[in-house]
C-alpha cells in the first residue's frame, strides 16, 4: 500500500461516483415491492457473466498486462461456477454470491518474453442488509436496501515464460465493504435493480468496488430471469503479488424463490 487512500483524486471520484448509485452486492431479483411479511424467504441463483478482463498481474517480478474479452474467454475458461443464495426476513436481507474461476492466457511478460498465465479465481461475498424505504415514484414502487459485508477474495497465480522458471502464488484476502441496492417496479413482472459496493480501504484490497444494473423479470410465482451488465475491480499489490484488475461484461441469471 502507498500514501493516504483519501489523498488520491481517483478515489474520491470513485467514492462520489459510486454514492450517486447507492451501492449493491445482491445479484438475486429481490422479489420485494409489496410490504414485507415476517415469514422468512429462500432465493438461489444460478448466473453466467460474460466477462471480459484488463488489467495487470504478477509475481515477484514477473508482470504482465491482461486484456481477454468474453470471445477469448470462451476458449480459455477452464471453468466458471456462479451461484447466489439470499434469505429475507421482513426487511432483512442475508445475501452470499461466489464465483469460481480458472483461466489460461497467453502472454508477453513485461520482460519481453513470451509465455502463459494460469490463474485460479474464487470471489465469495456476504452481506447483510435492510429496507430502510419502500415508497413509489410516478405510481411505481421503489425500494432502497443498504448493506455492509465482506468479501473473500482467493487468487491463484502461475506464470509459466518461455525462457526462465515458473513463478506461481496464492493469495486469499478479505475486503470490508459498504453497498446496497435500489429496485424500482416497472411493471408487476418487471423490475429494474441498480447498484454497486465499495471496500477494501487498505485492509485488503487498497481499494474494491462492484457496479451493475439489471433488469428481473418475474416470469411464474417463483421464478426471475434477470439479464444486465456488472462490473467488480480490484487494486491489490502486497507480498510481491500483484492483482490489480477490472472484471465487466454482461449477466444473465435464473433464480427461483423455494419460499
Amino acid at each position: 500500500m502507498q500514501g493516504n487512500l483519501t489523498d488520491r483524486p481517483w478515489f474520491i471520484r470513485m467514492v462520489a461516483a459510486l454514492s450517486t448509485v447507492l451501492m449493491c452486492s445482491f445479484v438475486a431479483p429481490s422479489f420485494a415491492a409489496p410490504p414485507p411479511d415476517d415469514a422468512w424467504h429462500l432465493n438461489t441463483t444460478f448466473g453466467i457473466w460474460a466477462m471480459s478482463l484488463d488489467g495487470k498481474v504478477g509475481v515477484g517480478n514477473v508482470e504482465s498486462d491482461v486484456n481477454v474479452d468474453f470471445g477469448d474467454l470462451i476458449d480459455k475458461t477452464a471453468f466458471s461456477l456462479n451461484p447466489g443464495v439470499e434469505v429475507q426476513k421482513g426487511d432483512w436481507v442475508f445475501s452470499f454470491i461466489g464465483n469460481y474461476s480458472k483461466l489460461e492466457d497467453d502472454k508477453t511478460f513485461d520482460d519481453g518474453r513470451g509465455g502463459d498465465i494460469d490463474m485460479w479465481m474464487g470471489v465469495f461475498d456476504f452481506s447483510v442488509g435492510y429496507t430502510v424505504l419502500r415508497t413509489e415514484v410516478g405510481g411505481m414502487p421503489l425500494t432502497l436496501t443498504p448493506a455492509v459485508g465482506a468479501q473473500i477474495t482467493y487468487m491463484k497465480l502461475e506464470l509459466n515464460p518461455n525462457l526462465g522458471e515458473t513463478a506461481d502464488k496464492s493469495k486469499t484476502w478479505v475486503d470490508p465493504y459498504v453497498g446496497g441496492r435500489v429496485v424500482l417496479g416497472l411493471t408487476k413482472e418487471l423490475d429494474w435493480r441498480t447498484g454497486a459496493l465499495i471496500g477494501g480501504f487498505g485492509v485488503g484490497s487498497d481499494l474494491t468496488w462492484s457496479v451493475g444494473t439489471y433488469l428481473d423479470w418475474h416470469f411464474a410465482e417463483s421464478w426471475a430471469l434477470s439479464v444486465g451488465y456488472r462490473a467488480t475491480s480490484w487494486d491489490y499489490d502486497q507480498d510481491d503479488f500483484k492483482w490489480d484488475m477490472t472484471m465487466h461484461g454482461p449477466w444473465i441469471s435464473i433464480t427461483h424463490r423455494w419460499f
